[in-house]
């Protein structure tokens, strides 16, 4: 079948004008964009060994924050199971989380210089879901002032001795990693990171 120019060039015409059309006529419907929830503050505080309070503080403008659920991962585990934390109503309309991570038992202990990353999702009365950003902050023995000293991908931490006895610590530390990247061919691809007890006891 053969179309005469008049027919071919308004088949043209008619194609162009539906390409143009089709997002138009085919769009998901537009919504705003709003988040009635937000995150006004949020901490972590270590109480090595035993363990870490996460707090956090939000509002709502549109309902009631009625769930608060905490997503915790640790570096060396990957991640726990998600928790659901205490809520209180504050006077100000605001709310506050609270969870309380119990690291005492050898089942959950983390030792020092393990690297944490947590979010809150929180949900309302009414529905809506707000997913906060993440956060991420080592463990440290929060019982003794840790001096430091890095190199390259080392670091070493010490305590209640001096600064030429981290250097010496951080020099062989460098001469046994560079002893054992010569044999094995190949040289640490995140930093190092060790923690020096006084003593037994301490550790």
């Amino acid at each position: 079948m053969f179309l005469r120019p008049v027919g071919l060039l308004r088949l043209v015409i008619l194609s162009f004008c539906a390409f143009l059309l089709y997002p138009i006529a085919f769009a998901s419907p537009a919504y705003a964009a709003s988040d009635p929830i937000t995150v006004t503050a949020q901490s972590d505080t270590i109480n090595f060994p035993n363990s870490i309070d996460f707090t956090m503080n939000a509002v709502d403008s549109s309902s009631n924050i009625t769930l608060a659920t905490i997503f915790i991962m640790y570096n060396t585990v990957g991640y726990r199971a998600p928790h659901n934390a205490t809520i209180t109503s504050n006077p100000d309309g605001s709310i506050t989380a609270l969870w309380h991570e119990d690291t005492s038992s050898s089942n959950n202990f983390e030792p020092p210089g393990t690297q944490v990353t947590y979010y809150w999702q929180l949900q309302d009365k009414v529905g809506h879901v707000h997913t906060e950003n993440r956060q991420k902050f080592t463990t440290v023995d929060t019982r003794f002032t840790w001096q430091h000293l890095s190199e390259g991908m080392l670091q070493v931490n010490w305590y209640d001795r001096s600064q030429d006895f981290g250097q010496i610590m951080l020099n062989q530390v460098e001469a046994s990693v560079n002893r054992i990247s010569d044999k094995l061919g190949g040289s640490p691809n995140r930093l190092l990171n060790l923690w020096i007890y006084k003593t037994n006891d301490d550790f």
